[in-house]
């Protein structure tokens, strides 16, 4: 449907649901080519939306492991809007990648100030204790902690899960969270949070459902590897988890 869209009425917005759907599909070569459509579709008259397309370049050249190209694509977005949060993450994220984690950290500090959203604060506070500036991170842990339900349950339920938080709570979350938003990035925060209460059974169950639309995503196939592992499936905990490593 999407990709009809695009060829009816090809415009920015067309091509980013389209390469959106691509991703989701496992097609991350195609998500980059439409993207690509759209970067050339952007301009400065609309400087926001030019800001976030480049930022979804970005982010999608992260996923494919250029991390060079992200950050040229997340600093081309900063261009159009200074200080634009969604840009700043994915940029956080590569100097991250790349061991500079003190730029990384001033970078995910601002973004972090202007959306204090989980996916935010769960970056900015690896970012700090990995620059060794741990004291920094526990106020940020603090307000994750206190509004992270509420302003992303389903990013909160994966950070509960992954960080031996209370992982009823993330299962509550994260079936909630199917009734709005039932897409594999949901299924697999249902299934790591399943696997954090122990419930290794259901937590496969819903990682095959995760895996599905065949997805090339790093932290989907990690999760799957540890979950395979956990349920006696060597042979496929091996493959996800090098298929996890390659990205």
């Amino acid at each position: 449907v999407y990709q009809q869209m695009a060829d009816i009425k090809p415009d920015l917005h067309a091509y980013t649901r389209a390469a959106h759907m691509r991703l989701l599909k496992g097609d991350l070569a195609g998500a980059i080519e439409m993207m690509q459509l759209a970067v050339q579709a952007a301009s400065p008259r609309d400087a926001e939306s030019a800001a976030w397309v480049y930022s979804r370049m970005a982010l999608y050249q992260l996923q494919s492991d250029d991390l060079a190209q992200s950050l040229r694509y997340s600093d081309a977005a900063l261009q159009f809007e200074s200080n634009y949060p969604p840009a700043l993450l994915v940029r956080g994220k590569v100097l991250l990648a790349q061991g500079n984690n003190s730029d990384a950290a001033d970078a995910l500090s601002v973004a972090e100030a202007a959306n204090p959203l989980p996916e935010y604060q769960w970056a900015l506070t690896e970012a700090l204790r990995a620059a060794n500036r741990a004291p920094e991170a526990v106020p940020v842990e603090r307000l994750l902690t206190e509004r992270g339900a509420t302003s992303d349950p389903r990013t909160f339920a994966l950070y509960l899960a992954s960080s031996g938080g209370d992982a009823a709570k993330s299962v509550r979350l994260a079936t909630a969270e199917l009734e709005t938003r039932g897409d594999v990035f949901t299924y697999d925060a249902l299934a790591w949070s399943l696997a954090a209460a122990g419930r290794w059974s259901e937590a496969s169950t819903n990682m095959q459902r995760a895996l599905a639309e065949g997805t090339q995503d790093a932290r989907l196939f990690f999760h799957a590897g540890i979950i395979a592992a956990k349920t006696a499936r060597t042979s496929e905990a091996e493959k996800f988890l090098r298929q996890a490593v390659a990205i």
